[in-house]
């Protein structure tokens, strides 16, 4: 099964809005979570609440994958030097997505790129 996660660009979405699946056969799944920017975003919690006819998914022994990017500023022509190292700034001190979609710490793996501006 793969999970992602949609930020609208509207304050809330409709709980019956929330879920769409897509079932592509012999046991792979596609789930669609959308969620209003100000929306809470309890995704394990969510996901144990989908659980249909089908599709296989275990809260107790499921491994979530999540994205993290780390900036490197280089002397380059682009954006004032300002507002790189803002940027650089904003985005060390962004929260941790384990707590922000309340998944288990011991359950979670970080997959990271690293971006230079």
């Amino acid at each position: 099964m793969f999970v992602c996660v949609i930020t609208a660009d509207q304050p809330h979405v409709h709980p019956a809005e929330r879920v769409q699946i897509t079932d592509f056969g012999l046991g792979f799944f596609n789930v669609d979570m959308h969620y209003g920017f100000a929306d809470p975003t309890p995704l394990a919690t969510d996901l144990e609440a989908i659980l249909f006819e089908g599709l296989d998914f275990d809260p107790q022994h499921t491994t979530y994958f999540l994205s993290r990017e780390s900036i490197e500023i280089r002397k380059s022509r682009g954006m004032a030097r300002w507002r790189e190292r803002l940027y650089a700034l904003l985005s060390r001190n962004a929260g941790d997505s384990t707590v922000h979609f309340g998944l288990p710490a011991e359950r979670c793996v970080d997959v990271g790129t690293h971006v230079v501006i």
